[in-house]
């Protein structure tokens, strides 16, 4: 009897993208211009803004995360971020970059660990259940308290950075794409948020924080590859190990 063999078929990623947009395009041009494309986009507008709902509880909650996290990183940087650079003799333009890296390397461990426990060690497990994450899906769902206070660090974060940008941090070339960068996700985060799309903005965060923890945690360590005016191949390899892992985790999660 004549045996087969079967091997796996990756998606070519690029395809994969033009027909998303490719179908999105269809669907958008086509099927709903038929009742009138106004109709429509009137229609989905007011869908989303009664769906949208963020209540002043969230936003004290932002906003008091957001002020927290500026006075932990103002005293963390007193009290060893700073003087851990002195203590080790890093030259001079590597260690007024230290503070930055490692500090955005705590809160991404912390976010992306939070993000990993929910979604594979936690009883709910919900990187392994996405078949059912839109059950019962209801604009007024309530979300859990483990997700709701993650989220909650996330914006209170990105809140911070847009005021640590400007007065913590040395303005450089990138300050507008950072800034953009900014924004950009604090309004994701809202509005996955907002319409309580929470499950899947998780599951995002899981995917892709990962690549931030990678990049900053490597900026951290390359950072000490000079010290007493010695250049140190240990740093240097570690760092170039996890720019390595970034850029491929990148391209696989990213794209």
């Amino acid at each position: 009897m004549e045996s087969k063999h079967f091997s796996p078929i990756f998606p070519n990623p690029v395809s994969c993208f033009w027909t998303v947009i490719s179908r999105f395009s269809q669907e958008l041009f086509n099927r709903y211009p038929r009742d009138g494309i106004g109709n429509w986009l009137k229609e989905t507008w007011e869908w989303h803004y009664l769906a949208f709902y963020i209540g002043w509880t969230e936003l004290i909650h932002i906003t008091s995360i957001a002020i927290g996290l500026t006075l932990l990183r103002i005293v963390l940087n007193s009290l060893i971020l700073r003087p851990l650079p002195k203590y080790f003799n890093i030259i001079e333009q590597d260690a007024e970059k230290f503070p930055e890296s490692a500090w955005k390397s705590i809160i991404y461990i912390v976010t992306w660990v939070w993000a990993l426990c929910l979604c594979c060690v936690s009883d709910e497990m919900y990187f392994f259940k996405l078949d059912s994450h839109w059950e019962g899906y209801n604009l007024g769902n309530a979300i859990p308290n483990s997700i709701y206070w993650l989220y909650m660090l996330q914006m209170g974060f990105y809140f911070h950075c847009i005021y640590a940008s400007v007065y913590l941090e040395t303005i450089r070339r990138d300050f507008l794409a950072l800034m953009f960068h900014h924004f950009l996700t604090l309004g994701l985060l809202f509005y996955s948020y907002g319409v309580r799309f929470h499950l899947i903005g998780l599951l995002v965060l899981f995917i892709h924080d990962i690549g931030d923890v990678t990049l900053e945690v490597s900026k951290t360590i390359v950072y000490f590859k000079t010290r007493n005016g010695v250049d140190h191949a240990l740093p240097k390899f570690l760092a170039d190990i996890g720019f390595a892992f970034f850029t491929i985790q990148w391209y696989v999660s990213a794209l």
